[in-house]
C-alpha cells in the first residue's frame, strides 16, 4: 500500500533521525536544503533501512551514521513494528538456516554455510535478483544470436566493469 501511496521509507527515516538529531545533517536550518536532503536521504537508506533489512544490529548502525544508539535501537523499534513481516521472515530465514546448514533463492540456488546473519537474509532477496536478471540476460543473448542482431547482446557488468564484451553488427 505504501507503494502505492508514494511513501518514501528512506525519506521518512531520513527525517525521523533529522527531528532527533538534527546535528546528525548540521542543525535544523539544513533540514529543507535539497542537497542535505539528498545525502541523509541517501544515508538512511544506505546506513539505516538496508542494514536493518539485513540484520544490522543497533551498535553498528550507530557507529556507521554517526548517531546515539539509544536513538538507533528507538528507530529500529519503530521500524520492526511497521514492518513486523519482514521480521518474521527473516526469523523464519535464520532458524531454517540453522536447521539445514543454507539458504536459498526462489528459483532454488543454495547457498551453504557458514554464513553470517547478513549472508543468510541477503542471499534469498540479491540471489534471486541476479538469477533473475542472468535468466533475462540469457533469453535476450539467445535471441540476438537467432536473429544475427547482435547489437542486443547483453554485456554483464559488475560493479561497473565490463565482463562480457560487446558483439558490434
Amino acid at each position: 500500500e505504501e507503494l502505492y501511496q508514494g511513501y518514501d521509507v528512506h525519506t521518512a527515516w531520513f527525517e525521523f533521525f533529522a527531528k532527533e538529531h538534527p546535528q546528525w545533517i548540521g542543525g535544523r536550518k539544513l533540514f529543507n536544503d535539497k542537497v542535505t536532503r539528498k545525502k541523509f536521504r541517501d544515508e538512511a537508506k544506505n546506513g539505516f533501512v538496508f542494514p536493518s533489512w539485513f540484520g544490522a544490529q543497533p551498535p553498528s548502525i550507530s557507529e556507521r551514521l554517526g548517531l546515539p544508539i539509544d536513538l538507533v535501537e528507538m528507530a529500529q523499534d519503530r521500524f520492526w513494528r511497521s514492518y513486523p513481516g519482514v521480521r518474521d521472515w527473516q526469523d523464519r530465514t535464520w532458524k531454517a538456516y540453522q536447521k539445514n546448514g543454507y539458504v536459498e533463492t526462489l528459483p532454488g540456488l543454495r547457498r551453504r554455510a557458514p554464513l553470517s546473519m547478513n549472508e543468510a537474509f541477503n542471499t534469498p532477496i540479491q540471489g534471486t535478483a541476479a538469477q533473475i536478471v542472468l535468466r533475462a540476460m540469457n533469453v535476450i543473448s539467445e535471441y540476438a544470436q537467432e536473429t544475427g542482431d547482435w547489437h542486443y547482446q547483453p554485456r554483464l557488468l559488475i560493479h561497473g566493469v565490463c565482463a562480457l564484451p560487446v558483439l558490434a553488427p
